[in-house]
């Protein structure tokens, strides 16, 4: 579960934050009061459906995107 930070509307994506390397699936993301991330999502060692994640993510955590 990768996030991805976009800052003209979706042109590109420059930074990237991985949450789990692992299989994941279904993802809700939303800014908290502090201004940090929040991020609900599946995820699981065998599949992505084995349980339900919370990361809260701060902007500082974010680094730009080589690929």
């Amino acid at each position: 579960m990768t996030v991805r930070l976009s800052f003209n509307k979706g042109k590109t994506w420059p930074l990237k934050k991985t949450l789990y390397a692992g299989p994941s699936a279904y993802s809700d993301l939303t800014v908290l009061p502090d201004g940090n991330l929040g991020c609900y999502f599946e995820a699981g060692y065998a599949g992505a459906y084995e349980g339900i994640v919370f990361e809260e993510v701060p902007l500082a955590d974010f680094v730009k995107d080589t690929e």
